[in-house]
């Protein structure tokens, strides 16, 4: 029964075929990066819920936020070669969409802590939330929040122990099938890889791990494609020399191994010597170039005789091209000279610049750009990016001659010359950090380390 001063509220889902455009675009797209779902299965969720919902009978929480989330990542991922699914009027209106998505989701984590809901699918949909988050507002608080929560249920419903010798006399672990292992082995394991790729980020939990590796009893995932994962079937393992829908995941989880022994060498508050800082270093360098050598040839950039393969093999196929680039990425970036600090400050100015020009695009951009100048001003950094900033905003910068003669460039000039003028109204600054919450960042500006903001420039894509 509702009482008189209850609040019902409503959840909003896409239509079913809706659902669809954006459940293929989700699978086809984003799903290569974390591919902690089972594609056959995620598809019969998605029929199963509207089918319920059109039979008015209750549907399952996680799958609903398992949907939901997918919503959020993929109108965010929306760009304009995914217009000719005529499903938005351009790929500005699917951006637009996702904080709404977000949010709807965020009511489902309310609803389900409210009713100690566990599921593999509810942690599915906190693992998709958790990157939508950090592609919107880098890995905040409120990211980390949902990341820890879904730990939390994993630890909840044992899949820390899915593998644990006495798993018979567990009843949560007897009821769940071989496939189902399997999808919570992949759940698991991508928790473990970003838990330890998470602690080599500038914040809160920087240096620190929660998921100890003797702390649990798992398998990691099979090296498999979806489709040899079925109900009653043996799951065969293929080889890492095979490449399957798993094999970028698989080499992520090599490469948390190896970020994870870099911190064990370091524990928080101690403070190595020079040698053997200089040690450490070598001997993370002599890992991570064992792991290019040992990774499949097919995620190497110069893959001998790719095209000669035939157009159908899936070595040739785009997500394995995106993927080992990523992984090639992910990798060398680890091993790039940071010495040449021309190179950062152009990486600077390129960031710098794209906010310039899609400020008309995108109006979150133009927010962006301004309260970035504002915030470098109040806070008294002295640094050369913020001179390049200064001078792109200025016009000073040598780029302002490629903007094309339209009515929009005009506007972008008339735009920056008011920026210019305001950036050192006081009465603006009062109003800072209410303006970055507009941004939903949800950050605490005198908490932020300045210097490791700039480090981040030249710190690890990892």
């Amino acid at each position: 029964m509702v009482g008189p001063m209850d609040v019902v509220k409503c959840i909003w889902l896409p239509q079913r075929d809706e659902m669809r455009v954006i459940l293929q675009k989700y699978i086809v797209d984003i799903s290569l990066f974390y591919h902690i779902v089972h594609v056959p299965s995620l598809q019969s969720l998605v029929e199963d819920i509207y089918a319920g919902l059109e039979a008015n009978v209750r549907v399952d929480v996680g799958g609903v936020l398992l949907l939901l989330s997918i919503c959020a990542s993929t109108t965010y991922a929306w760009s304009p070669p995914d217009d000719i699914r005529c499903l938005f009027a351009n790929s500005a209106e699917a951006n637009g969409q996702s904080t709404f998505w977000i949010k709807q989701a965020l009511d489902v984590i309310g609803h389900s802590q409210k009713t100690a809901h566990a599921s593999l699918e509810c942690i599915q949909g906190l693992i998709i939330l958790f990157f939508v988050f950090c592609n919107h507002e880098s890995v905040s608080f409120r990211a980390r929040n949902v990341f820890m929560y879904a730990i939390s249920m994993a630890t909840e419903l044992l899949l820390h122990r899915i593998d644990d010798p006495t798993a018979s006399s567990m009843p949560t672990l007897v009821r769940m099938s071989e496939a189902k292992k399997e999808i919570g082995r992949r759940v698991w394991w991508f928790m473990v890889a970003t838990d330890w790729t998470l602690a080599q980020f500038s914040c809160p939990q920087e240096g620190v791990y929660l998921i100890h590796k003797h702390q649990m009893a798992v398998n990691k995932p099979r090296n498999t494609n979806d489709e040899d994962v079925i109900e009653g079937v043996d799951i065969i393992d293929r080889p890492e020399t095979e490449a399957t829908c798993m094999s970028y995941f698989v080499q992520r989880i090599r490469l948390a191994e190896v970020c994870r022994a870099l911190l064990d060498r370091t524990p928080v508050g101690t403070q190595a010597s020079e040698s053997i800082a200089y040690q450490d270093i070598l001997d993370v360098d002599a890992k991570l170039n064992k792991f290019i050598q040992n990774a499949p040839s097919f995620f190497s950039v110069n893959y001998p005789g790719l095209d000669e393969l035939p157009a159908t093999d899936i070595r040739r196929s785009l997500f394995i091209t995106a993927q080992r680039y990523m992984l090639n990425l992910l990798v060398h970036r680890q091993l790039c000279d940071a010495e040449d600090t021309t190179e950062g400050e152009d990486e600077v100015a390129g960031a710098w610049k794209i906010l310039h020009e899609v400020q008309d695009q995108f109006p979150p951009a133009a927010k962006l750009l301004e309260l970035s100048i504002k915030i470098l001003r109040k806070y008294k950094i002295k640094h050369r990016a913020l001179d390049l900033l200064q001078q792109q905003v200025s016009g000073i910068a040598p780029y302002n001659n490629s903007f094309p003669m339209t009515p929009e460039s005009a506007n972008q000039e008339i735009r920056m010359s008011s920026v210019q003028q305001n950036i050192g109204t006081e009465t603006e600054n009062v109003l800072l950090e209410q303006h970055w919450q507009m941004l939903e960042g949800k950050m605490d500006l005198n908490t932020i380390d300045w210097d490791k903001l700039f480090w981040g420039i030249d710190a690890p894509f990892i």
